[in-house]
């Protein structure tokens, strides 16, 4: 698409980022747009996001470093999600996703299946959590395992379609979500 673009149109630049989560992938974000535009500083707004993240990356590494985390989503939201709460410590033991895809590669985790429900189910014996749509229910609560929602269908949470959990601030609302689930399951509150 971006080639097309550019084809079109010699005057367009375009920047490729296989995702913008998480601390390292939104600097290397505003880096880029920062070098492109010939800015030397982004806006106070990023810049305090970027401290919240820090602070949030502190705060819920105690729940989520060392937590047992099954991801079952598609590529592109698993590389966003993965790359996030591994910046907080978490111990990814899977991956499942319905299609192969090369946002994948990269991924520094043993175990990255194409498959469903029942490859899930493999891996969630294991594990505390699993991050995934509402069809992972069924098998978290035949495990009693945490559920942190993603994806679509979502027929529990209203107003799903608006969580953003790109860039700093989306980064810092989902590692408090998670860490929240994580200590909710662990302690049963």
């Amino acid at each position: 698409c971006g080639e097309k673009m550019v084809a079109k149109n010699e005057n367009i630049t375009h920047l490729h980022f296989n995702t913008i989560a998480g601390l390292k992938k939104g600097d290397d974000f505003y880096k880029a747009i920062l070098d492109f535009t010939h800015l030397s500083k982004p806006p106070l707004s990023v810049i305090r996001w970027r401290k919240r993240l820090q602070d949030a990356l502190l705060d819920t590494h105690f729940a989520i470093g060392g937590a047992k985390i099954v991801i079952a989503c598609e590529p592109d939201q698993i590389l966003s999600i993965a790359t996030t709460i591994s910046e907080a410590g978490a111990n990814i033991k899977a991956v499942v996703t319905p299609t192969k895809s090369v946002a994948l590669e990269n991924l520094d985790i043993d175990n990255i299946i194409i498959g469903d429900f029942e490859d899930v189910e493999e891996y969630l014996g294991d594990a505390d959590i699993l991050i995934s749509n509402f069809h992972g229910e069924r098998i978290t609560h035949k495990h009693h395992k945490g559920l942190m929602l993603r994806g679509f269908p979502n027929y529990e949470e209203i107003g799903n379609q608006l969580k953003n959990d790109q860039l700093y601030r989306g980064s810092t609302y989902m590692l408090f979500e998670l860490a929240n689930i994580l200590n909710n399951y662990k302690y049963g509150h």
